[in-house]
């Protein structure tokens, strides 16, 4: 990762993130730097929801992402992401984000055969391969991934929806797996945003 994006903001009930401030940092911030792996600490200046939204209903919260700039701007290299969820008290003081999460190490696609090859799995709750075609229509398959292929079932006759794979994965706080995700309680997929902890989002080139 090269790149920082660190935004502020509330999650509030049945509507999600609100975001409320914002702000971005690179490794090397022109073509002479030479990168070291770190990025000066950030400054975020956050708006408030100054009781517009009852106290009750909302958490708040700041996302950190670090992020491959070049793989963002289209650039030859695979697209990779990772985020860390930190919800606060009150926006104000300093936040240690800790480690992001890595990508895998490795990910490639085959459109021919249907088969996403992956090594390198980092370790999370559960992951996700986000299988897209034309028309941004997708197959999304949900479970606990490692190394190996994993193949598609044959397509519909209607039509494929797999000429790209994503690979994402997802470390839930504390307490929550993935078999809780599909429970009939207050921690279930309905919730997710808030059950996040940390994640990686890889896109093979």
């Amino acid at each position: 990762y090269d790149g920082v994006i660190a935004l502020c903001g509330v999650v509030a009930k049945d509507y999600g993130l609100i975001p409320l401030g914002l702000s971005a940092g690179l490794d090397a911030e022109n073509k002479d730097d030479t990168p070291d792996g770190h990025v000066n600490p950030l400054t975020i200046n956050c708006s408030d929801i100054a009781g517009r939204i009852p106290e009750g209903q909302i958490k708040r919260v700041v996302l950190v992402l670090g992020l491959n700039v070049s793989g963002l701007m289209g650039g030859n290299g695979a697209f990779a992401l990772s985020g860390i969820v930190k919800y606060v008290d009150a926006f104000s003081g300093t936040i240690d984000a800790g480690t992001f999460m890595p990508p895998p190490e490795s990910v490639s696609y085959d459109g021919g055969s249907r088969t996403i090859s992956v090594s390198g799995v980092p370790s999370a709750t559960f992951h996700q391969v986000l299988f897209s075609g034309a028309d941004q229509a997708n197959w999304n398959v949900v479970g606990v991934f490692t190394d190996g292929d994993y193949t598609l079932p044959a397509a519909p006759a209607s039509g494929d929806r797999a000429d790209s794979a994503t690979f994402i994965s997802l470390k839930l706080v504390d307490g929550v797996d993935y078999k809780g995700l599909l429970t009939f309680d207050e921690n279930n997929m309905a919730r997710l945003v808030e059950l996040v902890e940390s994640f990686s989002v890889f896109k093979p080139q």
